[in-house]
């Protein structure tokens, strides 16, 4: 199983503590849109609102439509 799928599969089986402990320190970064999903499904909205303004450049580059979406 591919490292994203496996995160994919435990945000959907609702392993978010696992998935943070897994992409809170990566560098990679659809781990690191991983991690911002997981912080918001369990209702970390301060915490996502500050990783997004220390990685904000990268995520935005990479992942605009999907950051705004997270922020709305």
């Amino acid at each position: 199983m591919s490292d994203i799928k496996r995160l994919e599969a435990l945000y959907e089986g609702g392993e978010i503590e696992k998935l943070l402990t897994l992409t809170r320190t990566s560098s990679d970064i659809q781990h690191r849109l991983f991690y911002l999903r997981g912080l918001r499904k369990i209702g970390e909205f301060e915490i996502a609102l500050s990783y997004i303004s220390d990685h904000q450049m990268d995520l935005y580059n990479a992942f605009g439509p999907t950051l705004i979406e997270l922020h709305i």
